[in-house]
């Protein structure tokens, strides 16, 4: 497990001088650190320093780089920002899935979605596997929230689970 050093003054008070105290804290305890990284992958990204993206971005470069470095959490407007300036879909920087950002697109493939649906329901027949319409698209959905390029190996992975949960091996 990773660990993240803070470093924290200890009270003048207490010891009679500004000394600096290690606090190890897990990456787990940081709820913030997804999201800086998401951020830095934008951001390198488009080939900007972190200057230069707080500036695009519409904040300060001191502002901005408490989010990067998972100091602060920032306002619901970077989603905007981010959305705006860079095409960044908010609900991958928000909870990814994975580390390629996603860009927002305006529609939905509803083609592809139903594309991969059929894919599902086709394989599961062939398997005797009965899936009610919510099965279906719940597991669609999943193989269509994958990483760009990961959609063929998520369809795969979906297609054994199905077989191992029709022949009890699961």
């Amino acid at each position: 497990m990773a660990l993240v050093i803070y470093h924290h003054p200890t009270p003048q008070f207490a010891t009679g001088e500004h000394n600096l105290r290690q606090v190890a804290t897990s990456i787990d305890d940081n709820p913030l650190l997804p999201l800086a990284g998401r951020l830095a992958r934008v951001r390198a990204d488009s080939g900007l320093n972190q200057a230069q993206f707080a500036d695009r971005l519409g904040f300060p470069k001191r502002t901005y780089l408490g989010w990067e470095r998972a100091e602060t959490e920032p306002p619901i407007g970077l989603l905007r920002a981010m959305r705006r300036e860079f095409g960044i879909d908010p609900d991958w920087l928000l909870s990814g899935p994975g580390d390629v950002p996603r860009l927002h697109v305006s529609g939905m493939d509803w083609e592809r979605l139903q594309g991969l649906q059929e894919q599902i329901r086709e394989h599961a027949y062939k398997i005797g596997l009965e899936l009610s319409c919510r099965q279906l698209l719940d597991l669609a959905r999943a193989v269509f929230e994958e990483e760009p390029g990961a959609e063929e190996k998520a369809l795969a992975q979906m297609k054994r689970a199905l077989k191992a949960l029709s022949t009890g091996d699961l």
